[in-house]
């Protein structure tokens, strides 16, 4: 009899979610693809759709109009002028527009830009600039390991609270989530900084917010200094691991841009702490439109479930649709969503170079079989696919005809692009664009080069795993 019964109400259940997921407004594949797990998969296809599969899109993280009233705060700081001037550009206008318009992401002027490759350079400068800091330090990190580097991080922060320096920390409830069980922050708690969790983890297998993590890394200095890119805070990107040395990209700014930074902080602040605070502060010292000798423009685009538009992916197709020579790509994980797939294969078929470089040893065996599966359709457009062995690639940079660059956290999967909380700078200089091309010529010496007939020559059963974790690319 309670079989019965429990046999009835499990099929109304799945029959509840099939409506769901048909009803949701994902694109075919990604709908396909959870289909197929709550279809084929009992019990554990719906545990993984409730944790991994909800639409976001409903999720409130801080109040509509609050959220909005730090959105609007960098406009303050923005130079109308080059503001103006970049939007009316036939070359960057394009791009800049449709960020301006979809993400209301205004163009910010930076007085300076330092692109960091290094780990060891990053944290050097990164722990030089917190030492220096004289009123406020804010910090957010997806991981900040309890290792020798995060210790040395927290200590250091904690000794600035104790001289009076205003210190704020956000963390991934998931990414940090070993810190936070053992008690790591408790130091600087104790020295008087703030320290919050996003999102805070209580029952890792039953939490149905353990979906959407907070992936950024930003750090703001004083109202003065920023710092944006792929790099966590952990030992192996001084001492490598398993895996080899961590290659990764990292930028520090100075100008008014910072103020864009410090609005993706305060969003992240804003979540963790759950209440509305006074903004014109956070602002008061930062630049307001200063004509700089030699500006650097950028915006800085942001997604995740109060987004109304997928900006980062609308970013990267319109990127790829502009290029008029050569397309540089560096992602640890490529996962693409249909529409930009569609675009790099389009860009090379009209013959645009485009070099995609990703690790030739990933972290994870079903994402990179999983990633393996796109290769064949971007070799077949003629894209050059490079495996770079010089250790694990996770850099996040896109260099456009060597006239601008798109980097930050983001990789180039669907949880990057669809479901994380994620920032990007679209930089138009072509100095830095420059700058990182000749640094991702110089990471060509560490890479093989892919062949479509080598690659056709795979065994049947590497194809059919790849084809079976494919089929999980929107959960990866």
């Amino acid at each position: 009899m309670w079989t019965i019964l429990l046999s009835i109400l499990y099929t109304l259940f799945v029959v509840g979610v099939v409506v769901v997921i048909l009803t949701g407004g994902d694109d075919i594949y990604r709908m396909f693809s959870w289909l197929m797990v709550v279809l084929f998969i009992p019990v554990v296809g719906i545990i993984l759709y409730l944790l991994f599969g909800r639409p976001a899109t409903t999720m409130e993280l801080i109040p509509k109009g609050f959220l909005e009233d730090i959105n609007r705060m960098p406009m303050q700081h923005a130079d109308t002028e080059l503001h103006e001037r970049l939007l009316e550009d036939s070359y960057y206008g394009s791009i800049a527009k449709l960020l301006y318009n979809s993400d209301d992401r205004t163009v910010l002027a930076a007085s300076s830009m330092e692109v960091l490759t290094v780990g060891k350079d990053k944290y050097q400068r990164l722990f030089e600039d917190i030492s220096a800091a004289e009123h406020e330090i804010h910090m957010m990190y997806y991981i900040i390991a309890s290792d020798e580097l995060g210790v040395k991080l927290r200590d250091l922060l904690a000794r600035k609270a104790r001289e009076g320096v205003k210190v704020r920390v956000v963390y991934d409830g998931l990414g940090s989530f070993w810190s936070d069980v053992k008690g790591f922050w408790r130091p600087l708690r104790r020295a008087g900084g703030q320290v919050y969790a996003f999102m805070p983890i209580r029952l890792p297998f039953f939490d149905l917010r353990i979906n959407y993590r907070n992936h950024r890394k930003v750090v703001v200095i004083d109202q003065r200094i920023g710092y944006l890119g792929g790099m966590n805070v952990a030992q192996y990107y001084t001492e490598g691991n398993e895996l080899g040395q961590w290659r990764d990209t990292h930028f520090r700014i100075e100008g008014s841009a910072v103020a864009g930074l410090q609005r993706v902080f305060l969003v992240d602040w804003a979540s963790a702490v759950h209440k509305r605070f006074d903004l014109e502060p956070f602002f008061a010292q930062i630049d307001r439109g200063a004509p700089y000798e030699s500006p650097i423009a950028m915006q800085f685009l942001t997604n995740g479930p109060q987004a109304h538009w997928q900006t980062l992916e609308q970013a990267l197709v319109k990127a790829c649709s502009i290029a008029h020579e050569e397309i540089l790509i560096q992602t640890p994980y490529f996962l693409p969503p249909a529409g930009l797939q569609l675009s790099l294969c389009s860009a090379a078929l009209r013959g645009v170079r485009v070099c995609l470089m990703i690790p030739a040893r990933g972290d994870s065996l079903l994402t990179q079989r999983a990633s393996d599966s796109y290769l064949t359709q971007l070799l077949q457009a003629g894209v050059e696919v490079r495996r770079y062995a010089g250790g694990f690639l996770h850099s996040k940079i896109l260099v456009v005809d060597r006239q601008f660059v798109g980097i930050g956290s983001a990789n180039m999967d669907f949880r990057s692009l669809e479901i994380n909380l994620e920032v990007m700078a679209f930089v138009y200089d072509e100095q830095k664009a420059r700058v990182l091309g000749k640094t991702f010529d110089e990471d060509l010496t560490a890479c093989y080069q892919l062949s479509l007939d080598e690659w056709s020559q795979r065994s049947l059963w590497r194809r059919i795993l790849e084809a079976i974790a494919r089929l999980f690319s929107p959960l990866l």
